[in-house]
C-alpha cells in the first residue's frame, strides 16, 4: 500500500513542468466536488446539517491552504524569498486552527450535534495542524533549510495521506464501518486502578 501512496504522490508532484504542488490543486478540485456534491444532498434532504457544515468548512480550508501554499512557493525567486516564505507553514497550521474554531461554533450554533464526520475531520485536521507547526518551528527557530531530503519527503507524504482521507471522508461521510479503529483507539482509555 506505501508503494501504491508513493507512486502517487510521484505522479502528481512530477507531471508537468516537475511542479510539487500539482498534487494541491487536484485535492483542492476534489474538496470542491465534495462540497458540491454535499450541497446537492442537502437540497434533496439526504444529507445531516452537521455533515454539511464540516465538508463545507473543510473544503473551503483546504482549498485556501492550497492557493496559499502554491502562491508562496511560486513567489520564491531569489534564495533570500526562502526566508519570507518559511512563515507558510505557521499560516497554514493557523488557518487549520481557525477553521476548527469556526467549525465548532457553527455546530454549536445550528446543528447542535457532532457527527461521525465532524470527529474525523477533527482528528486529520489536527494531525495536519502538528505536522506545518514542527516544520514551522523547524524553519523559523533552528534554520534548517538544508536538512537531509527523507523530512521533506516524509512531510510530503503524511500531507499528501491526511489529504487523500480526508477527501475519502467527505466523500463518504455516512459509511458505517469508515475508520472503525480510530473509534477504538478513541474508546480504550487507561484504567484506575
Amino acid at each position: 500500500m506505501l508503494d501504491s501512496l508513493f507512486y502517487l504522490y510521484t505522479l502528481a508532484s512530477t507531471s508537468q513542468n516537475k511542479n510539487p504542488t500539482t498534487w494541491l490543486m487536484i485535492f483542492s478540485a476534489l474538496h470542491a466536488l465534495a462540497f458540491f456534491l454535499s450541497y446537492k444532498r442537502a437540497q434533496e434532504n439526504k444529507e445531516l446539517l452537521t455533515n454539511a457544515l464540516t465538508i463545507g468548512v473543510i473544503s473551503i480550508k483546504d482549498v485556501i491552504t492550497s492557493i496559499s501554499y502554491v502562491v508562496a512557493i511560486n513567489s520564491i525567486k531569489t534564495p533570500d524569498d526562502i526566508y519570507t516564505a518559511q512563515h507558510i507553514y505557521g499560516v497554514m497550521a493557523a488557518i487549520n486552527i481557525a477553521a476548527l474554531v469556526i467549525l465548532y461554533k457553527l455546530h454549536l450554533k445550528y446543528a447542535y450535534t457532532f457527527g461521525r464526520l465532524f470527529f474525523y475531520e477533527l482528528i486529520l485536521t489536527g494531525i495536519l495542524i502538528v505536522f506545518r507547526t514542527v516544520t514551522w518551528v523547524k524553519y523559523r527557530y533552528f534554520e534548517s533549510y538544508y536538512e537531509p531530503a527523507y523530512y521533506n519527503l516524509m512531510y510530503e507524504i503524511v500531507i499528501f495521506c491526511v489529504v487523500l482521507l480526508q477527501c475519502i471522508v467527505m466523500f463518504s461521510p455516512e459509511y458505517p464501518r469508515l475508520f472503525a479503529w480510530l473509534k477504538g483507539l478513541l474508546k480504550k482509555s487507561p484504567s484506575k486502578s
